[in-house]
């Protein structure tokens, strides 16, 4: 898995700040 930008990183916050599902972030990390 390659580094995440600092540009990802902050939407993955904004994905977890909307979303009370840990998976949804996990899907997300997945998804790149």
């Amino acid at each position: 898995m390659r580094s995440l930008s600092c540009e990802e990183i902050s939407v993955a916050f904004v994905i977890q700040s909307r979303s009370d599902i840990p998976a949804k972030i996990m899907e997300y990390q997945l998804a790149i």
